[in-house]
């Protein structure tokens, strides 16, 4: 075995068994509060968006637009029972503590 293989070896040993776990909850935590920001910014979807893609904000928005419907109230409730379970399952694994 070469010397520079061990080194990486070690290196990347090192990365999955002591960095990885360090920032897992904070790239947890990241991902989760990105995905809240997204469903709320409808205008910055309008703009990025190409025309043959249509986001969730945007499809919620204009269907309120349109329609006088409760679906929309039915998204949303299902939205908060999504975010509720993703936040009881952070703390079952890790812990909210230690993602936020």
């Amino acid at each position: 075995m070469k010397p520079e293989t061990g080194i990486l070896r070690g290196a990347m040993l090192t990365f999955w068994r002591v960095t990885l776990p360090l920032i897992k909850p904070g790239i947890v935590a990241g991902a989760v509060f990105a995905a809240v920001t997204s469903f709320g910014e409808v205008s910055v979807s309008l703009f990025l968006t190409a025309p043959d893609t249509v986001t969730m904000p945007v499809r919620i928005f204009t269907y309120i637009d349109q329609t006088l419907d409760p679906v929309v109230n039915a998204v949303s409730a299902i939205f908060i029972g999504v975010a509720v379970l993703a936040l009881v399952l952070i703390e079952k694994t890790i812990g909210l503590t230690k993602a936020l």
